[in-house]
C-alpha cells in the first residue's frame, strides 16, 4: 500500500523504473524490513522488478519472476501457460502458476496473496 500511494503522489508516475528507486531508497533504511528479510515483485506492462531488502532491485528480462522455494515451480507453470494460453489474464497466470508449485513444493503454501490493479 505504501508504494501505491508513494507513485500516486510521485512526479515519475509514468515510470515506474525511477519510482521504484526512490521507493527502495526508504523501505531499505526501515530496520524491520531488512530484519525480516522481505521481497516484492512489482510491475507494469512493461517491467517487472524484484526488491529485496538483501539484495536491492532486479529486474528480468522476460516479464516473469518467480521467488521462494516454489520459484521454478511456479516459473515452469507461468512459462507453459504462457507458451499455450496466451490469452489469460496476469492474474489467472499467477494463480495457476501458484497452486502447481503449492502442490509440488512442501515449503510452498496454497494460502496466497495476489493484488493487481488496473490502469486508468
Amino acid at each position: 500500500k505504501k508504494f501505491l500511494k508513494s507513485v500516486e503522489n510521485s512526479k515519475f508516475k509514468h515510470k515506474l523504473e525511477k519510482r521504484l528507486n526512490e521507493f527502495v531508497t526508504e523501505w531499505l533504511k526501515d530496520r524491520n524490513m531488512a530484519e525480516y528479510g522481505c521481497i516484492l515483485i512489482i510491475g507494469d506492462a512493461d517491467n517487472i522488478f524484484q526488491v529485496d531488502t538483501a539484495v536491492g532491485v532486479l529486474s528480468f528480462d522476460n516479464k516473469l519472476a518467480c521467488v521462494g522455494s516454489g520459484g521454478a515451480y511456479a516459473e515452469s507453470a507461468a512459462l507453459a501457460l504462457l507458451k499455450h494460453n496466451p490469452e489469460l489474464s496476469a492474474k489467472e497466470i499467477v494463480l495457476s502458476s501458484l497452486e502447481v508449485a503449492s502442490n509440488i513444493c512442501v515449503y510452498t503454501s496454497n494460502q496466497f496473496a495476489i493484488k493487481s490493479y488496473e490502469k486508468k
